[in-house]
């Protein structure tokens, strides 16, 4: 496996410059704890968390990007800045939920189903190098189960592969979100990452993990 595939496939990146807060300003926002916050963002989701055995782990805002994925370990990355709007922070946090269902229930065979259902010609699934996802099909995916099961906010839909799946379609990408009827049970427990814990009120199934990353 080519090292930047590798790359690709341990962690997938939701990266954005918008909506930094200016330090100057962040003394002004009054938005609640960042674990608190995180919490609410993933249970305004509307998808069943508790079958995918998720791991959230919080962090304060970090420059140039706004959240990560670890498909691998069913892991999610939310930086919350002090001011970052909550609409955001929950679209944010259902684009990585959207990147575990692709690792759990997804296959290449229905990958390619995928990629045909959006009109998308065949390309390698997942994006190519570290930053941004929204030109690969993983992205796309998981722009299109934000779109449908999470909040709208002021990013819009960002996939640069396909636009927004309308009322008319959605319905026909509903069945993508879901294990094949073949496919075997896809819950499991929730995992811990860290030995050093601290969890705050969240959605049934989700461990949440707080830790520090450097300055936003």
């Amino acid at each position: 496996m080519r090292p930047l595939r590798l790359l690709a496939s341990l962690a997938l990146c939701l990266a954005t410059t918008a909506f930094t807060a200016r330090p100057a300003d962040a003394h002004r926002c009054h938005l609640g704890p960042p674990a608190q916050r995180a919490a609410a963002a993933m249970a305004s989701v509307r998808y069943p968390l508790d079958t995918l055995g998720l791991t959230l782990r919080v962090a304060g805002g970090r420059r140039g990007i706004l959240g990560g994925t670890w498909q691998g370990s069913r892991t999610i990355a939310l930086y919350v800045r002090p001011c970052e709007p909550t609409a955001t922070l929950a679209a944010v946090a259902a684009h990585e939920v959207g990147h575990v269902v692709d690792a759990v229930v997804m296959t290449d065979a229905r990958r390619a189903e995928w990629l045909a259902a959006r009109g998308i010609s065949p390309r390698p699934w997942l994006p190519t190098g570290p930053g941004s996802d929204f030109a690969s099909p993983a992205g796309d995916f998981a722009e299109g189960f934000a779109w449908i099961h999470g909040v709208h906010s002021a990013l819009g839909f960002r996939s640069r592969l396909a636009p927004a799946p309308g009322p008319d379609v959605a319905g026909g990408l509903e069945r993508f979100w879901w294990p094949a009827p073949s496919a075997p049970d896809v819950s499991s427990p929730a995992t811990t990452i860290a030995a050093s814990t601290t969890t705050t009120t969240a959605p049934r199934g989700l461990t949440i993990d707080l830790f520090r990353i450097g300055d936003p």
